[in-house]
């Protein structure tokens, strides 16, 4: 593999993998922030007229979407994602541009073969922190179930 293929195909798509899911992640996590937000500070402008029956349904279903956005933010952990993808983004760029520069520890023969090891040492350690929190989040839904 040429380090131009090398560059295309496992640096570049990586890349543009990692800032997709990062996009992604914060996107969702802004979303149900926002509609948590909302319907928590909703809730004592309706229990103001709770002696209405429509008031307290709706301050009923403002609780549940407030409990339900929380929990959704919590058991999909996007902002510790879209950090984690944006940080392995922003990693495989830095490591793209000083490569394509000859810059850092890319200076001199083997920096191909130096690209390469610490391209993959960064995807490899997001691969292991996304299995942990896999074994991890099994273990609490043990301890839960």
């Amino acid at each position: 593999m040429t380090p131009e293929e090398y560059l295309k195909d496992r640096v570049e798509d990586q890349i543009v993998w990692y800032d997709s899911k990062s996009r992604s992640n914060k996107m969702w996590f802004i979303i149900l922030q926002i509609a948590t937000l909302v319907a928590s500070a909703s809730v004592p402008v309706f229990a103001i007229f709770s002696s209405d029956m429509w008031a307290r349904v709706t301050v009923a279903i403002l609780g549940s979407a407030t409990a339900i956005t929380t929990g959704i933010v919590s058991l999909y952990k996007f902002r510790e994602h879209w950090i984690d993808y944006r940080t392995t983004a922003e990693s495989l760029k830095h490591e793209k541009y000083t490569y394509q520069t000859g810059t850092g520890p890319y200076v001199g023969d083997g920096a191909f073969s130096d690209l390469v090891e610490r391209v993959e040492a960064l995807v490899s350690q997001e691969n292991t922190a996304w299995q942990q929190r896999l074994k991890t989040q099994k273990k609490e839904g043990k301890k839960h179930g």
